[in-house]
């Protein structure tokens, strides 16, 4: 696996091309380990999940910023065995940070994003990064709990939603989620990629767009702070949509 220095590892917006094949072997190796046993943790082993494990770790430790990401799926790695380590105390020759654990809680039942968000209005203070499917989030009796309305943008923590998406070209289908989201108080970041080819352009234009989402997050909490907000704003979510050929 390929180790990268603090010193180049964000030098710049664009990761280099040393952290883009340290991260894509990251998510291989993952892949790779996990589905080679029985018990397994799809956050570790299902590709979309990884990369948005190592994409979102690389842009919040570019920033100091810890994660914790949330999901509904169950994990079946015994209990007395964690998630390794965030993938970028893997991959970073010196750290200031040390080496840290990837944390990652599985909610059975529950909403990820309602999980989250309750969560983000309490004492939590790493970034919370739920993913969840486009029928959770979708449900019409969950909606008042996954409203961004429930987070102050001054005071309250960090939500990092990623929502997975069909493949759909029913454009009404597509309208009436784009609805949805806006009502709910956020704004559509999509990333659209075939999985089994993620090439190293795909993990460039993944790790712009986390730049984007963290940017736009970093300037509704600064607006907050400065009073000059004047309506609630559009926090951004993530819709990935794994593609079923290249297009």
């Amino acid at each position: 696996m390929a180790i990268t220095s603090g010193w180049v590892a964000h030098a710049s917006r664009e990761p280099s091309g040393t952290l883009v094949s340290a991260l894509h072997d990251w998510i291989g190796t993952s892949i790779r380990g996990t589905s080679a046993i029985t018990a397994a943790c799809p956050v570790l082993s299902d590709p979309v999940l990884a990369g948005i494990v190592g994409h979102v770790d690389r842009a919040l430790h570019k920033r100091r910023q810890r994660a914790t990401f949330l999901t509904s799926r169950p994990c079946h790695l015994p209990p007395t065995m964690g998630h390794g380590l965030r993938p970028m105390s893997s991959l970073m020759s010196t750290d200031d940070m040390g080496p840290e654990d990837l944390e990652v809680e599985h909610v059975g039942s529950a909403s990820p994003l309602a999980e989250a968000l309750a969560r983000a209005s309490s004492a939590e203070r790493t970034a919370l990064v739920p993913v969840f499917t486009e029928h959770e989030f979708m449900n019409s009796d969950m909606f008042h709990l996954h409203t961004s309305r429930l987070l102050d943008p001054r005071y309250s923590g960090v939500v990092i939603p990623f929502i997975l998406v069909e493949g759909s070209d029913d454009a009404q289908a597509n309208d009436d989620r784009e609805d949805v989201v806006r009502a709910a108080g956020y704004t559509s970041y999509t990333f659209e990629s075939y999985w089994p080819g993620f090439s190293a352009e795909d993990h460039t234009r993944f790790a712009l767009l986390m730049e984007d989402v963290l940017d736009e997050i970093v300037q509704i909490k600064a607006d907050a702070e400065d009073r000059v907000l004047t309506v609630d704003p559009l926090w951004p979510m993530v819709e990935i949509r794994a593609l079923d050929a290249p297009r």
